[in-house]
Parts: structure tokens; sequence; C-alpha cells
């Protein structure tokens, strides 16, 4: 009979330690915990970690950028397009990242005058995939110097533990990194009329009141 109880709660406890692990590898993960630079640069924002797949037919990376969920609070709505896989051609910027580790290298790696143009500044997007989730990183006028054209390459870093960790928690390997390539206008942000500040607003009610007090009074006011 005790051997019974003893196997049953020993059964329990590695079910419920099972189950433990499954919701920590579910668990969704904040993207900002991934260090991702550009020529020592950090991204502008990111969103994620998003489950399933960025690219590929079951892909849903490029329909949140186009409808503005992913990066549309800042601007960048519609033009986005996918340019590059480091698993499956690196596209027009010579995209390249180092599949399977969780802390190395990503590199922009040839055509950077037409990315950058005459200015020297671009817009554009990179996203993580590892296991079952990704997360995206945007760049928004990113820019760089003549001697960096010149080199024709640049050279980033990336982080997993912000796109996908284990049931142990450990940040796990890259599948891929996408290059997405923005070629539309940032969409203006009109902000409200500025209202005056309270104690502004308090102040000139004040005055008003000191004066029409005055006029009571029969005291001339300063023309």
């Amino acid at each position: 009979m005790k051997s019974t109880i003893s196997t049953l709660i020993g059964s329990t406890l590695l079910a419920t330690s099972l189950v433990g692990f499954s919701a920590l590898d579910a668990q969704a993960l904040d993207c900002g915990l991934s260090n991702i630079t550009l020529e020592g640069i950090n991204y502008t924002a990111c969103e994620g970690q998003f489950e399933g797949n960025d690219t590929g037919n079951k892909g849903t990376l490029e329909g949140d950028l186009n409808s503005g969920t992913v990066f549309g609070s800042y601007g960048f709505s519609s033009d986005w397009s996918l340019d590059g896989k480091s698993d499956g051609g690196g596209g027009t910027y010579g995209f390249i990242a180092d599949n399977g580790s969780t802390d190395a290298t990503w590199s922009l790696t040839k055509n950077l005058d037409q990315l950058f143009g005459n200015d020297l500044t671009a817009t554009f997007a990179v996203s993580f995939k590892s296991s079952t989730g990704y997360s995206a990183y945007l760049f928004e006028d990113f820019q760089i110097s003549q001697a960096q054209l010149d080199s024709g390459k640049l050279e980033g870093t990336f982080t997993t533990d912000g796109v996908s960790v284990n049931n142990k928690g450990k940040a796990q390997g890259l599948s891929h990194g996408s290059f997405w390539a923005y070629s539309g206008e940032e969409e203006e942000y009109n902000p409200p009329n500025e209202i005056p500040e309270p104690s502004a607003a308090a102040a000139l009610g004040l005055l008003a009141a000191g004066m029409l007090g005055m006029k009571k009074k029969g005291i001339d006011t300063p023309q």
C-alpha cells in the first residue's frame, strides 16, 4: 500500500513539474530582453514575442507590418516587404545572420548605397525566429557615415533571449533572421492643440478677477 502511495505521489510531482516547464516554454517573452544592435546602435522599437512563423506560407509578420499591427503606432504601415533571410538568400542587401546561435552577429553586406540613398539614412526592420516564436525590431531613420558606406558592410549583434527560451528558461538558437525593407514615408503625427497649464489658466483668472474688482471700486485700470 505504501509503495502504491509513493508511486502515485511521485507521478503527481513529475506531472506538475512537466506542466510548469511547459508553461514556461509557452510564456510570451518581452522582445526587449534581446540585445539587437547595428554598428553599435540599438534598435528604435521592438514588438513580440509572437508565437508562430514570421515568414513562409504560414508567416504572419508581413501582413501585420503592412496593416500597422506591428510598428503602426510609430507611423509605419504599408510598403513593407521581405528582402532576404539568413537561411534562404540574403536578398538585395546581403542580409546574413549566424543561424543556430543564441548570441552572435548579423550583417548587411551589399548595395548599401541603394538602401541608404543620398542622405545615408534608411528605415528597416529585422525579425529573429527561434523555436516556435519570433520578435521584430525596428530601425527608424538609421544613419550611416560615408566611411561606413564605402566599407560595403554593416555588422550588428543579436541575442535570442527575447525571442524564445526552452523549458529551463535558456535562450534557444536562431532558426533564421529576416530583413524587412520599408519603401514608404513615415505617416505624419498631428498632436492635439496645446491646452494652457492649469497654473497659467488660474493666474489669468485671478488677474481678470482683480481687474474687475478694481473697476467696481472705481480705480482706474492702466491702459
